[in-house]
């Protein structure tokens, strides 16, 4: 997540996310490939590669993130690519991940 869109795009996700668990931008943290934000809601592993739109911003997904995503997957996490037009969404799937075991 190195350019300006995508972080503009995590600065309005944020709040969001923070309401429902707890969050962790990885850019400057973490080796190539990473997801750019991983959390935890509920007990459940989060992985959100963010991307400044549906094509990524001029490219698409590097094949490492790609490698790393579908592992953090196998292993029982959540995992989405996320750009604004698909964030309602991921958030709504996100929202029922942090209403699982509760009386809501």
């Amino acid at each position: 997540m190195a350019n300006k869109e995508e972080t503009k795009f995590w600065n309005r996700i944020r709040p969001d996310l923070n309401q429902i668990g707890w969050f962790l931008k990885t850019q400057m943290l973490a080796q190539l490939g990473i997801p750019d934000v991983i959390g935890v809601i509920n007990g459940q592993f989060i992985a959100l590669e963010l991307k400044a739109d549906e094509q990524g911003h001029g490219g698409k997904t590097e094949k490492l993130q790609e490698i790393i995503l579908e592992r953090i997957a196998n292993h029982g996490g959540f995992c989405r690519k996320v750009w604004p037009e698909n964030w309602p969404k991921v958030y709504q799937e996100l929202l029922l991940i942090s209403r699982r075991g509760k009386n809501v």
